[in-house]
C-alpha cells in the first residue's frame, strides 16, 4: 500500500468522523415515569416548535416558583442521570463556550422560563428576557420527550420461588444444627 492510498483513507476516515450523527433519546427516570428527550438545536427555534415547547410535562405557562419546579426536576433528573456527554455537541471557545440545554416552563414573545444546565453540570433555573426566542445559536438546546412516557415496573415478588428459597434456607439451617449437636457430642 503506498503512502498515497494511506493519505487518502485517512482522509476518508476523518470525513466519515465529522459527518453529525442523528440525535439518540437520553433516556431518564421522573417519579417513577420513563421519558425519552432528545433536543432541538440551533436553527430549531422555539417560535418554529412552539406547540412541541409547550407540550412538554415540565411545561407549565407559568413565572411564579412553583411553576419552575417540574422544569427543574426534569433538569436535575437529566444531569444525574445522564451527563452532560449527550448535548455537549460543540468545542469550547469562543464567546459563548458552554452548550446548554434547556428545559423550557414558560415562554412569551421577549420573556422564556428554563430551568438548564451546561456541559460542565452547572445547573439554573430562571427567567431569561428573550435571548432564547428566535435564537439560532448551536449552543442552544431545547429539551423535549420522544415517544410516550412509560411506567417503569416495580419487580414483583414471585410467591413460589420465595416459598423455595424459604425452603431451602429451613432445610440448610436444619443440616446445620445437625452438624453442630454431632460436632458437640
Amino acid at each position: 500500500m503506498t503512502s498515497i492510498t494511506r493519505a487518502l483513507r485517512l482522509v476518508v476516515l476523518a470525513a466519515l468522523l465529522t459527518i453529525p450523527l442523528p440525535a439518540r433519546a437520553v433516556e431518564i427516570v421522573v417519579d417513577g415515569i420513563r421519558y425519552d428527550i432528545l433536543f432541538l438545536t440551533g436553527n430549531d427555534t422555539i417560535p418554529d416548535n412552539l406547540a412541541l415547547v409547550q407540550s412538554q410535562p415540565w411545561y407549565t405557562g407559568g413565572l411564579l416558583v412553583a411553576d419552575r419546579v417540574p422544569a427543574q426536576t426534569f433538569a436535575q433528573a437529566y444531569l444525574d442521570q445522564a451527563g452532560t456527554a449527550p448535548f455537549n455537541v460543540n468545542p469550547d471557545g469562543g464567546l459563548n463556550p458552554r452548550d446548554q440545554l434547556h428545559f423550557i416552563y414558560y415562554d412569551e414573545p421577549t420573556l422564556v422560563g428554563t430551568a438548564s444546565i451546561d456541559d460542565e453540570g452547572w445547573f439554573s433555573g430562571s427567567v431569561s428576557t428573550g435571548f432564547l426566542i428566535g435564537s439560532s445559536t448551536p449552543y442552544f438546546h431545547y429539551a423535549y420527550v420522544s415517544g410516550a412516557p412509560v411506567p417503569v415496573a416495580v419487580p414483583e415478588i414471585d410467591g413460589n420461588a420465595l416459598a423455595k428459597a424459604l425452603f431451602v434456607l429451613l432445610a440448610f439451617g436444619l443440616w446445620l444444627r445437625t452438624r453442630r449437636e454431632r460436632q458437640a457430642g
